[in-house]
């Protein structure tokens, strides 16, 4: 079998620069991408920018000296960006020949079936952020500062849901949800030099903290295998378990502890009982931690 797809992407983008004196500056930034992926009727998104910068080193009343802090700038930047990452023609409705398999008298017979549900309101996922930050030149310009704080909210999620039964194997994408991403990043620079010889050293760092602020399908959460789980409040794909809650050290305690539905012996762990009806069973499992590490840093 052989296929051939076509896909488009027009964009109009427009963009306005303000400085005044080298110490206020402005970017405002407009743009309006088309993408064939979508209907018609969504395939157009908008999606503005704006950054401001002060140079407040350069006021009069920064009275701090220049051996010191050579220059200082305050930033702030808030701006839309759309995504449309997703296979080409999914709002029209597809068949697949070999959908679901059934044996009738003793063959298998396949019955076509939709590929997939269609959405035809699918448009742009769209990623929204501010970003609030500091920058700094001290020490005659050895010493580089970056330290900001960012706050990026993606609404519109274009996911991947799982089908009714009917459908067979397939997937229907849509528009999902919200994640929210939030944190602090910094960055230190030193360059120097000892003679001849020059020398430069950095360190980096940002936090995150990630968190799913709406799901599709009424905040249903989105189970991934059996310890992974995507739920509203916590973050995605957070680890899903038993609490544990020590070791069993012999056969006494665990004769004297709740029912649990596997074999039990001395060395195994033991885990709470969360919902408090003295015994352990699925229902005890809760969110007991986070794929996504919390800080990240280099140098």
């Amino acid at each position: 079998t052989s296929g051939k797809s076509a896909y488009a992407l027009q964009s109009f983008f427009g963009r306005v620069n303000l400085n005044y004196k080298n110490r206020y500056v402005g970017t405002f930034t407009v743009r309006t991408d088309g993408s064939s992926k979508f209907a018609p009727s969504h395939r157009w998104g908008v999606f503005p920018a704006v950054g401001l910068g002060w140079v407040f080193s350069d006021e009069p009343f920064f009275n701090v000296s220049k051996d010191l802090v050579n220059f200082a700038k305050l930033r702030v930047s808030w701006g839309m960006l759309g995504n449309d990452k997703i296979g080409n023609y999914l709002y029209y409705p597809t068949i697949d020949p070999k959908g679901k398999q059934v044996v009738m008298n003793g063959e298998v017979v396949y019955i076509p079936t939709k590929k997939y549900e269609i959405d035809e309101n699918i448009h742009w996922e769209v990623m929204s952020g501010l970003d609030v930050g500091v920058s700094a030149q001290m020490f005659r310009q050895r010493l580089n500062l970056e330290l900001g704080w960012y706050n990026k909210v993606t609404d519109d999620l274009l996911a991947y849901v799982s089908p009714s039964s009917s459908l067979g194997a397939g997937y229907a994408i849509t528009n999902a949800g919200s994640i929210q991403n939030q944190g602090i990043e910094f960055s230190l620079e030193w360059n120097d030099r000892i003679g001849d010889f020059r020398y430069g050293a950095n360190f980096n760092g940002a936090t995150l903290r990630n968190k799913v602020l709406s799901l599709g399908n009424n905040n249903a959460d989105i189970v991934s295998g059996d310890y992974h789980r995507t739920s509203v409040d916590e973050a995605i794909g957070s680890f899903y378990g038993y609490v544990q809650d020590g070791i069993f050290q012999n056969q006494q305690e665990i004769d004297s502890y709740y029912p649990m539905p596997w074999n039990v012996k001395p060395g195994d762990i033991r885990f709470k009982d969360m919902d408090g009806d003295k015994k352990i069973t699925d229902k005890d499992r809760t969110f007991i931690g986070n794929p996504l590490p919390d800080f990240t840093y280099g140098f």
